[in-house]
């Protein structure tokens, strides 16, 4: 019996325990959970150790053989897809964690830990492909599993929600089946590593849209981002935590960076299309999520903003803008995954979710509201976490252009992180520091220390990736140089990113930001020893209680729907006119309907076409092969 390859080993164990939980169901949610947890813990095990090798590891299966054809698998363990492959592993050990105290809405337990597992299976298969016919069934199947667990959710919305994530992906995996077929009709083989096609003619930039079309709408990017807050509606926190926020934001970026540093080299045009796409990325989804009550979809539509940044990174085509896009797609799947967790918490203790119907939980959920500081800094740029390194780098990046463009990326760029920390100043004012609405009940939790740890590592990962940056970024560099390294300009050169290339000093710049809060905190505390008149607010006589004169943080900015181009936009916005899927399904119902009524039923009606169609076809032959 052949020795079964070690890339393969994490997926086998995924695929059976996930049976295993589906056939448990409903009867033993505890159990299913804890055989997710453990299979979760020895995959990302064994991830880590496939990552941590000295040479990439490389395997091919044969599974199907005729005489003239032969099909089979062809897998490859890069530094960046290992790396990543133990990054999605991570992640679902902490989400499966999570789901041991999550009491939200899942309706079927064993399902949706089945569906945990074969989604981390299909993703291992994305990062350790090397044939596209293989990335291509595991990239299908992702979208199939998106579809199921977000069908988990007990809302009405759900069924809705989940459709729509199906149809928007399913329209990019269409894109992605033609860019196959054409990427094997170039190179006349399935494998990877093997294929790259230089920029010159309408082809390859038809088939480089169509591997960028599948990459931004499984990262959530414009104009392909419209199923992910419909999917936050629906869907159970944790399944926004694990695939939405976290991992279809790795496969995604992954994807992207394979096509335009790999697969294709990318030139001055596609670099423009890349950096237009995140500016607009950028401002079109924070603008959204600022106006949001929902908290899910706040995040939701944050998620999308910060993909922005990433497509930014790699479209300045330059080391440190690259690796600051993959440091960013890394340090995003962190604090997101992260607030969406905080949020799942606070739905345990509260049963809610809206901005309005929370306030004052600070107290009753601690861990929560530590994170969700830390998590929300982060993803505002602030330093010294993670967030504001990836970010300051992608600065960088966009600046050494040198071109008009750039500083307009720059600019927008950073007024996207400038909003980023005004929405998330709501969000912390709604739900930690404002005063409860009225009527909020608050829950025990079964198991707290299951939903705290996820947390707690997530946020300390925040702080560690801002404080020792050094190890991460010279990691990704050495990515970048050895995975990346075709269509890189200029070529890294084995050089690491050193502080005069646009790094900067965590260790002396936290020291500095320790230095300042120290002396913040003592001002402070010689403040509260003094002494200072205190009298309730004159109210022609009336004694108000605190609710009745509660400001809710959901308000804020509420000013800004009045603007005059603003409110058209967001009026426009919240009726579906840019959204992809609404105008597919109007154009494609009226193109149905017209067909419908050209077919008569008449005869000659059905020959005229076939003359017609036959006439044109004449046309295209004479005019192409000059007959």
């Amino acid at each position: 019996m052949p020795d079964v390859p070690p890339m393969l080993v994490p997926v086998v164990v995924a695929l059976v325990v996930g049976a295993g939980c589906w056939l448990l169901g409903r009867r033993s949610p505890a159990l299913s959970g804890g055989l997710t947890l453990a299979a979760a813990v020895c995959i990302a095990l064994a991830c880590a150790q496939l990552w941590r090798q000295d040479e990439p590891l490389e395997s091919v299966i044969p599974f199907f053989a005729m005489p003239t054809v032969t099909l089979q698998i062809a897998l490859k363990s890069t530094m960046l897809g290992g790396f990543l492959a133990f990054v999605a592993a991570a992640f679902t050990a902490l989400i499966a964690l999570f789901s041991l105290g999550y009491r939200g809405t899942v309706q079927n337990p064993g399902k949706f830990c089945a569906y945990l597992l074969w989604s981390n299976a299909a993703a291992l298969g994305v990062f350790y492909a090397n044939d596209f016919l293989f990335l291509l069934f595991c990239w299908e199947a992702l979208s199939v599993l998106l579809y199921l667990l977000i069908g988990q959710g007990r809302e009405e919305r759900a069924p809705a929600a989940a459709a729509k994530s199906l149809a928007v992906l399913g329209f990019s995996d269409g894109c992605l089946v033609l860019a196959v077929v054409l990427a094997l009709a170039s190179s006349g083989g399935a494998r990877m590593d093997q294929f790259h096609v230089a920029m010159g003619g309408a082809g390859s930039y038809a088939m480089y849209g169509l591997f960028l079309v599948a990459a931004l709408a499984k990262a959530g990017a414009y104009p392909v981002h419209t199923w992910l807050p419909t999917a936050s509606e629906g869907a159970p926190i944790s399944v926004m935590a694990f695939l939405p926020a976290a991992l279809d934001k790795l496969l995604g970026i992954y994807l992207l960076a394979r096509i335009s540093f790999n697969y294709f080299t990318l030139d001055g045009a596609l670099s423009t299309l890349l950096l237009i796409l995140g500016m607009v990325t950028i401002l079109s989804a924070v603008f959204m999520a600022m106006i949001q009550h929902d908290l899910p979809r706040l995040l939701s539509f944050h998620a999308v903003s910060q993909v922005g940044y990433m497509v930014l990174g790699l479209g300045t085509g330059n080391p440190i803008g690259i690796v600051g896009g993959l440091f960013h797609m890394l340090n995003h799947a962190i604090y997101k995954c992260c607030l969406f967790l905080c949020a799942g918490k606070l739905e345990n203790r509260t049963g809610q979710l809206e901005l309005d119907r929370l306030g004052g939980l600070a107290r009753v959920a601690p861990t929560a509201f530590i994170g969700c500081v830390i998590a929300a800094m982060a993803i505002s740029g602030i330093p010294p976490l993670n967030g504001f390194v990836s970010k300051w780098m992608i600065y960088q990046g966009v600046l050494s252009m040198q071109s008009p463009l750039g500083a307009i990326a720059m600019v927008v760029a950073v007024f996207g992180s400038a909003l980023t920390l005004a929405s998330f100043v709501k969000v912390v004012y709604s739900c930690y520091w404002g005063a409860a609405s009225d009527g909020l009940v608050i829950r025990s939790e079964p198991r707290p220390w299951a939903t705290g740890v996820p947390i707690a590592v997530l946020a300390g990962l925040c702080i560690l990736l801002g404080v020792w940056a050094y190890a991460p970024v010279n990691f990704l560099s050495s990515v970048a140089e050895f995975d990346l390294r075709g269509g890189v300009a200029p070529a890294f050169a084995g050089e690491t990113l050193a502080p005069a290339s646009g790094f900067w000093s965590p260790t002396t710049a936290t020291a500095l930001i320790l230095v300042g809060l120290a002396l913040g905190l003592l001002l402070y505390a010689v403040t509260r020893t003094l002494k200072f008149r205190s009298v309730p607010n004159f109210v022609s006589g009336e004694r108000l209680s605190g609710t009745a004169v509660r400001y809710s943080g959901a308000s804020f900015y509420s000013t800004i729907r009045e603007l005059p181009v603003l409110s058209v936009m967001y009026t426009d916005g919240e009726a579906g006119v840019y959204d992809p899927y609404r105008l597919g399904g109007r154009y494609g119902y009226s193109l149905v309907q017209t067909l419908r009524r050209l077919h008569t039923g008449v005869l000659l009606v059905y020959l005229s076409w076939c003359i017609l169609g036959l006439a044109l076809i004449m046309g295209f032959l004479l005019a192409e092969y000059r007959l």
